[in-house]
């Protein structure tokens, strides 16, 4: 079984994403190859502790810290990063040079947008890394979403927007979503949303979130993290992750 540390306090350093959107815009507007630049070939990463347990973790990539004592639910900037193979580590404490929980190689493609989620118990460490969508304000007031199964006990889930007198799925492809499972992208309108997390199986609505603003333009993802049954931090919970 693999023993996490407790918590430390050390200060969560992360990347700055400030010329991402310069990046990409750049990059839309390329139309040969004597136009592409360097910049063209970095990809971006964020990081989300997405674990259901309350534990610290670093991240190291090519043997560079890039985050330091990441706590659970916090969320990296996007991080620019070369395309290509790169090797990752995950541990408790990469100072202290203990047995990295994660030790593998992961690809991020060329002039794109990755989310990496830590997603480690005490009895198995894993990680889901993803694309993401880069997205441009809309004239039609539209926002993008996508949602996320990182509970591992939920099971398949179904995502509804609450709604009177019927709630309602946010999407087709936003039912029997199941653990590690990640939907496409879907556009709605840019306004204010509640949504609920129902068991696909039992019908049992588990959790209604707040009312939270989707903006327009914006591009997000539903995270469904924590345990159904669980106790404060461990307990089940809807995270936004905003990926542009």
């Amino acid at each position: 079984m693999m023993k996490l540390s407790k918590i430390r306090r050390k200060p969560l350093f992360i990347a700055s994403a400030a010329l991402i959107i310069g990046i990409f815009l750049l990059s839309a507007g390329c139309g040969d190859d004597d136009n592409v630049t360097n910049s063209i070939l970095e990809s971006h990463l964020m990081v989300m502790h997405a674990g259901p347990e309350n534990y610290t973790f670093d991240v190291v990539i090519d043997s560079v810290e890039m985050i330091v004592d990441m706590l659970q639910l916090e969320t990296s900037d996007y991080m620019a990063i070369s395309g290509g193979t790169h090797n990752l580590i995950i541990t408790d404490d990469w100072s202290a040079g203990t047995v990295p929980e994660i030790l593998t190689d992961i690809n991020l493609e060329i002039d794109m947008l990755h989310s990496l989620f830590l997603i480690s118990t005490n009895d198995d460490a894993d990680f889901l890394l993803v694309e993401d969508m880069f997205a441009l304000p809309d004239s039609a007031n539209i926002t993008t979403v996508r949602y996320v199964n990182l509970s591992p006990n939920l099971g398949p889930s179904d995502i509804l927007v609450a709604a009177y007198p019927t709630d309602t799925a946010l999407g087709n492809d936003f039912t029997h979503v199941d653990y590690k499972e990640i939907t496409e992208y879907h556009k709605i309108e840019a306004e204010f949303y509640t949504f609920k997390i129902r068991n696909r199986v039992t019908s049992e609505i588990l959790l209604t979130s707040p009312s939270m603003e989707l903006v327009n333009g914006r591009v997000y993802t539903l995270c469904a993290v924590g345990y159904v049954g669980g106790v404060g931090e461990e307990a089940l919970s809807l995270e936004v992750a905003v990926n542009f």
